[in-house]
Order: structure tokens, then C-alpha cells, then sequence
């Protein structure tokens, strides 16, 4: 799908790209262009944050750009747990209990909004070798 959001006022193109990508299945991606002005910053963050994948950027000359979006992950996920709003180290605990029940080679998606729980994770990687 192909949305041509050249010319909108405030607040830009990320609006109609959530309801766009809202209803979409997993793995589905989006191309997206804009000449937003700030629309590549409000992208990625937005991507950040609701597990977007920014896949390309091309065409892109002053703030006229052309994006490509990936709803999902770009790689292959085993498990997902979510840990949202969860405080540490419950994040590190559940990822253990996880991991136990997994084989090698699987890969366990960590989802939490807590910023300590990076830290308490890579830690907790780094330890145990994971």
C-alpha cells in the first residue's frame, strides 16, 4: 500500500499512517511519501515505539522523502513476552523462565516501557551468556 501525504498541516503525515498500519496484518509494509517537514524524525520515533521497522529511506532531497514501513519484526521471532508496564526485575525473571523452556537458536522478543529493564537485561545477558 502506497500513502501520498504530500502537503498536509500540522500534525503531518504520522496520523494517517497509525490508521493506516492499525487494521494491517503483521509483516505488511507501507510506503510512505511525504514532504512533512520533520516527518523522517516523527517517523522513526513513532517506529521506535510501537515496534515499526523503518526498512528503506530513497528519494529523499530537503524534506520531500519516500519511506518504506514494516509492521512487525524484521526477523524471525520464537516468543514474545511482554513485560509493559512491569517493574524490575520482573523483565529479567520472566525472560529467564522463558529462555529455560526455549531451544537454542530461538529468539525471545522482550517488550517492556520500563527504561531500567534494559539495562537489568543486557546485564542479565551479558551473566548468563544468553
Amino acid at each position: 500500500m502506497t500513502l501520498e501525504l504530500n502537503g498536509p498541516g500540522s500534525p503531518g503525515p504520522l496520523p494517517s499512517v497509525k490508521k493506516a498500519m492499525w487494521v494491517w496484518p503483521w509483516d505488511m509494509v507501507l510506503h510512505l511519501s511525504s514532504d512533512f517537514p520533520g516527518v523522517e524524525a516523527d517517523l522513526f520515533a513513532w517506529a521506535h515505539r510501537t515496534n515499526k521497522q523503518i526498512l528503506t529511506i530513497v528519494n529523499r532531497v530537503g524534506d520531500n522523502g519516500s519511506y518504506f514501513v514494516l509492521k512487525g519484526d524484521p526477523w524471525k521471532v520464537d516468543r514474545a513476552l511482554d513485560t509493559t508496564n512491569s517493574r524490575c526485575p520482573t523483565p529479567v525473571i520472566e525472560a529467564g523462565k522463558a529462555m529455560l523452556q526455549m531451544q537454542p537458536g530461538q529468539t525471545l522478543k522482550l517488550m517492556s516501557n520500563r527504561r531500567a529493564a534494559m539495562n537489568e537485561v543486557t546485564t542479565w545477558v551479558k551473566s548468563t551468556r544468553y
